[in-house]
């Protein structure tokens, strides 16, 4: 299994919410016409937005734009909700590095997203700074002796040396 098989993806939309108010004018015109457009439009863009969050990113597509950004860099999430979002149980999550920043909009139970986030950069963080031990494997013998001992027994399932002088060699490599 390759690690693009192994990874595990959620991916995310804004809620229909995000988009409340357009939606509700573009409904309140559909008489005129100019609302059917209005709300042709605004799914069309609803549709457009994803947040792909993967065991090591997180990347934001939003018009055809992606932006990808590394568990290990974040340095700060921020939860945003103004008055209406707070009504409509919304929030946007501002992810924050070093070079650059990206806003999850629209999200529904963005607390719970922003606390998910945080554990799973800290727990991120925290593999990176655990030190990899590796165990230097020290051989019983000597580098080569093995291929050594190949030729050797090769050479006497051949016949082309004696059983005497194969066990004579043969003590050399014990």
């Amino acid at each position: 299994m390759n690690d693009a098989e192994s990874s595990k993806t959620i991916t995310l939309q804004p809620s229909w919410k995000r988009f409340f108010i357009p939606y509700l004018l573009s409904f309140l015109t559909v008489p005129l016409v100019v609302g059917l457009i209005a709300l042709y439009l605004i799914r069309k863009k609803h549709r457009e937005i994803r947040y792909i969050i993967a065991d090591e990113s997180i990347t934001v597509i939003e018009n055809d734009i992606s932006q990808n950004i590394d568990l290990l860099s974040i340095q700060r999430i921020e939860l945003e909700k103004s008055w209406l979002d707070d009504k409509l149980g919304i929030g946007t999550i501002r992810l924050h590095t070093e070079m650059t920043s990206a806003a999850m909009k629209g999200l529904e139970d963005a607390d719970l997203v922003k606390s998910s986030i945080e554990r799973a950069a800290a727990a991120m963080k925290k593999l990176q700074q655990k030190p990899t031990e590796s165990k230097t494997e020290i051989p019983d013998r000597n580098p080569g002796s093995m291929e050594r001992m190949d030729y050797l027994t090769g050479l006497w399932q051949q016949g082309l040396i004696s059983d005497e002088q194969y066990r004579r060699e043969r003590k050399n490599f014990e």
